[in-house]
């Protein structure tokens, strides 16, 4: 199914549904016969063609994530212009830098409960010298404040590394073609089937 049918059979369904409206007040008014379950099948009909063509199978083919090592790509439809799919693409790239530093110094020990790392909490018992290794492991666990590659300096007492990753963000906006994915969208000659024998 094309974009340019969907759109006729949305605006046929709508022509539909409003003469079917003013038919139920009016038999609702004045004791007519009603034709209140053609007007609920047109309803759900119209649900259906909405539902499965514009959004929620043209947001999976349209779509994607890809995540290597060094970036992640994410292409997300924003919009419907035309015959025409405008996607978002958003490539996040990671970078190892060295232009800043962290440095960590032991605090005074024995630290039964764990011990403070800037604003975190590092929930590691540090009692002895030889427990300061568990919160090296920690830090590098949990990546935080996006340094890695930490070392430990028992001469200074501390922790330090000067590795951080950082993220490079592109933005830019495609435009596809609607149509080549509409096959996997909607049948037509169905569609038209099931609203004919509403």
């Amino acid at each position: 199914m094309t974009l340019n049918t969907y759109k006729d059979l949305l605006c046929k369904l709508d022509a539909e549904i409003s003469k079917l409206v003013q038919s139920f007040c009016r038999s609702e008014t004045y004791g007519y016969k009603t034709c209140k379950d053609k007007l609920q099948k047109l309803i759900y009909t119209k649900q259906l063609l909405e539902n499965n063509f514009i959004r929620v199978r043209l947001d999976k083919n349209f779509y994607c994530l890809e995540e290597t090592e060094d970036y992640t790509i994410t292409k997300t439809l924003i919009r419907i212009i035309g015959t025409k799919a405008e996607i978002l693409v958003k490539k996040i790239k990671k970078i190892i830098k060295t232009d800043k530093s962290f440095v960590w110094d032991f605090p005074p020990l024995p630290q039964p409960n764990g011990v403070w790392v800037g604003s975190f909490f590092v929930p590691v018992p540090v009692n002895t010298l030889a427990d300061i290794e568990n919160v090296k492991i920690y830090l590098e666990n949990k990546k935080l404040f996006s340094f890695f590659a930490f070392a430990v300096d028992y001469s200074k007492k501390q922790i330090l590394s000067s590795k951080y990753l950082a993220e490079e963000i592109e933005e830019c906006t495609e435009y596809q073609e609607i149509d080549k994915y509409c096959l996997q969208c909607l049948d037509e000659l169905k569609l038209k089937k099931l609203i004919e024998n509403i």
